[in-house]
């Protein structure tokens, strides 16, 4: 189904046919307010006829460009690279890769459904050891961006987004989805934070008390698996793609 924020999409003719755009960014984790970019991630399948067209449009699946009201943020990546970085734990494209936030209209052909049936293949084997580093790997980089660009409303959301994830990744062994009814009442204090209805101390104080649950539970990320079975799947699929 599509994602009822159906915004510009901007594709060229002769690369959407090609392609899946998914929403990211603050809108898919319901963290947006009303001057959040719209972000997209578009995913194209990367036959060796297609390099050609792909070269012909160097920018066009890493570009800004000004939407209604909001700033409209694309990236892309061929599916091949898409999967080498899933494999990785990458916890960005695991959500994307499980809660598919499609948008705009595309169209139904080999390419974008072996787009999709990809993401539903190796959505059941996403909880991985990997993924749980990338989680606390992306709290740790807040940190660090914390302490030497400053603590703003923006960073301090963020972090305890992830934090949230991470929690919910060690107790639940599931993908978290920050914009599900799951997450309620920590994504309404990550946005008053965000929004500044909450101070910083306040939002501090919260990530200081997240922190240490995931100090408690930071042991359980060994009984996780590797991601050898993810990648024995995404093998299995390119193999017999078709």
């Amino acid at each position: 189904m599509p994602h009822p924020l159906e915004v510009g999409v901007l594709l060229p003719a002769e690369l959407a046919p090609h392609a899946v755009t998914y929403l990211t960014g603050s809108h898919a984790c319901g963290l947006n307010t009303p001057v959040s970019d719209f972000d997209y991630t578009v995913i194209y399948l990367d036959r060796p006829d297609l390099k050609r067209v792909f070269r012909k449009y160097p920018d066009a699946l890493h570009s800004k460009v000004k939407g209604t009201g909001a700033d409209e943020s694309q990236k892309g990546y061929a599916l091949k690279r898409f999967a080498q970085l899933l494999a990785k734990g990458d916890a960005n494209l695991a959500e994307l890769a499980d809660h598919l936030r499609v948008v705009g209209g595309w169209e139904q052909n080999h390419d974008t459904v072996a787009i999709q049936r990809f993401m539903t293949t190796v959505s059941p084997f996403l909880v991985t050891r990997e993924l749980v580093g990338s989680y606390l790997g992306h709290l740790t980089g807040i940190h660090h961006e914390m302490r030497t660009k400053g603590v703003t409303p923006k960073r301090l959301s963020h972090a305890l987004r992830m934090a949230d994830g991470a929690i919910f990744l060690l107790e639940q062994r599931r993908v978290p989805d920050y914009r599900s009814a799951e997450f309620a009442e920590q994504r309404a204090l990550a946005l008053a934070v965000k929004t500044g209805v909450q101070t910083l101390a306040d939002g501090a104080a919260a990530l200081a008390d997240r922190e240490g649950v995931i100090q408690a539970l930071k042991g359980q990320r060994d009984n996780f698996p590797d991601n050898h079975e993810l990648v024995d799947t995404i093998n299995d699929f390119f193999v017999h793609l078709s």
